[in-house]
């Protein structure tokens, strides 16, 4: 198997930021062509917003709320640390990001979950 993660998605995050203590391991322990897609959290089909995805989405910026994002969302408490809080804060503070994440998220956010949104007969007629 081998895996090739891009990116991730929320305030003050970076390729680096999510893949990095992930992608030296797969590089080197998987390095087969990738043949299919895994994709987590996608707005494939409509569904109704739940609380860490709004509160992810009207982020505004402060360490202690970005820490409870890095919390809810972590695989383990252990990765939620001071570092990774200190990481995303600086890189959600560089000019023009928190306007641009709050450009892609506006109110009512449950709109933007139905634009994204197609329907199952769509989905399903995907090669897979």
């Amino acid at each position: 198997m081998s895996v090739s993660p891009l990116h991730g998605s929320g305030p003050g995050v970076t390729g680096w930021a999510n893949w990095r203590l992930t992608s030296p391991a797969l590089a080197v322990h998987h390095p087969d062509p990738v043949r299919r897609l895994v994709l987590m959290g996608t707005a494939g089909l409509e569904f109704e917003l739940t609380p860490g995805l709004d509160a992810v989405w009207g982020y505004e910026p402060s360490r202690e709320i970005l820490r409870d994002l890095i919390r809810l969302f972590a695989h383990g408490e252990s990765l939620a640390n001071e570092d990774l809080v200190e990481m995303r804060s600086k890189a959600g503070m560089r000019p023009g990001v928190e306007e641009s994440h709050a450009g892609m998220f506006p109110a009512p956010r449950q709109n933007g979950i139905r634009l994204l949104a197609q329907t199952e007969e769509c989905i399903a007629a995907l090669p897979h």
